[in-house]
């Protein structure tokens, strides 16, 4: 009987683990968005700017609009303009 407590135990355990793994991987629009937000002012990036490039890369008028993958591509293009900014700056004084 204790074997069997410990079976139900460990696989409720596992199940919890599973649902907080799934839930981890997968971000929110919101926390993209913050995201976003975040490395568009880092990299002197105007609202305006920021439309104009998701209407001429995304074709859509808004975030609201681009899928999750959209999104954290976008993410990913501004941490990438931030990298090449700060490593300009940096051969530039070398």
């Amino acid at each position: 009987m204790k074997a069997v407590k410990a079976t139900k135990q460990i696989n409720l355990f596992d199940n919890s683990s599973e649902e907080s793994t799934s839930q981890n991987t997968e971000p929110s629009f919101e926390s993209i968005k913050q995201q976003i937000d975040l490395e568009r002012k880092r990299v002197g990036w105007s609202k305006e700017t920021a439309i104009s490039y998701i209407e001429d890369k995304y074709s859509v008028s808004s975030r609201q609009e681009m899928t999750i993958q959209q999104l954290i591509e976008l993410r990913d293009y501004l941490r990438g303009l931030t990298t090449e900014k700060l490593e300009e700056n940096f051969d530039e004084t070398n």
